[in-house]
């Protein structure tokens, strides 16, 4: 990531922590940052793009730590523990990125923000799911999703606390504090022959879903533009509009699109007829004027 392009990052979140999302515009980003908007145009074509921007930074900077922890030989439960710690710790650091206040004061979020909040979400399941799979073994299949769904909910839960800046107690003693709850329920399980209340096929069935449904704009943008390709081949001389499909391509697999280079690609086909739905429906999709 570019400087600038971090620099706008932190400026924009600093102003929609203290104004809300909705009551911040594009302009008062541009002049927190000391440049035109035009300028900020050419990183980000807006606000929205922005905020995913700096989630996806929150993101991948949790996951590259978390992933550090990860040692061969070393205790498993040790390794959880260190990581939950971690998380814990850097959410009470990073209140901005999990206070739901941010997102919620927008009912105009876009789809593309939203999707990604699921996907992360469902991550977030998965790494609960390694760790305790680690712990208690493959024993523990038939309950592993109830447990990992319910530490999800009971750190979620002091989460909340920690938010709202009433810590008092260490990240280190609540990890161990909630494993051993957990301890407590897979023994309760076991013991009752408890019947699961989400079991493998479940997961795996609400799983497909989700990933459909946050592939579903991309595999329909990706058939457009494959659709755009083969009606060229059809046509005479259409190199030069190959070549604006090529460019929207190569933006579309950037981690942060350049929508006003994209809308100039598009432009460049207005005049070809038989591109005239495909151009007008990608529009659509994509939110461009």
């Amino acid at each position: 990531m570019r400087e600038k392009e971090r620099l706008i990052i932190e400026r924009a979140m600093r102003l929609f922590i203290e104004k809300g999302f909705v009551a911040t515009s594009i302009q008062e980003i541009a002049s927190a940052c000391g440049m035109a908007k035009g300028s900020l145009y050419s990183y980000f074509s807006s606000k929205e793009d922005i905020l995913l921007a700096a989630l996806r930074m929150y993101f991948q900077a949790v996951q590259s730590e978390l992933m550090s922890f990860q040692q061969l030989g070393k205790d498993p439960r040790e390794v959880f523990c260190q990581q939950l710690s971690y998380l814990l710790d850097h959410i009470s650091s990073h209140k901005e990125f999990v206070d739901d206040q941010l997102l919620q004061q927008s009912v105009r979020i876009p789809e593309k923000v939203r999707k990604f909040l699921i996907t992360k979400h469902y991550e977030l399941h998965a790494f609960y799911l390694h760790g305790l799979r680690a712990i208690y073994g493959h024993e523990a299949k038939p309950y592993i999703h109830d447990l990992a769904i319910m530490l999800d909910g009971m750190l979620r839960s002091y989460m909340k606390i920690l938010i709202l800046n009433e810590q008092t107690f260490s990240s280190d003693d609540l990890v161990a504090f909630l494993l051993n709850r957990v301890d407590d329920l897979y023994q309760g399980l076991c013991a009752n022959e408890e019947k699961p209340m989400m079991s493998e096929i479940q997961m795996h069935r609400i799983s497909k879903r989700v990933r459909a449904f946050v592939k579903e704009d991309e595999d329909s943008i990706a058939q457009l533009i494959h659709g755009m390709k083969q009606t060229l081949s059809t046509i005479p001389n259409s190199d030069d509009a190959l070549l604006s499909i090529h460019v929207i391509e190569e933006e579309l697999e950037n981690d942060y699109p350049r929508y006003p280079v994209i809308k100039g690609m598009l432009s460049n086909l207005v005049g070809i007829k038989e591109l005239e739905s495909f151009v007008k429906e990608l529009k659509r999709q994509m939110a461009l004027k």
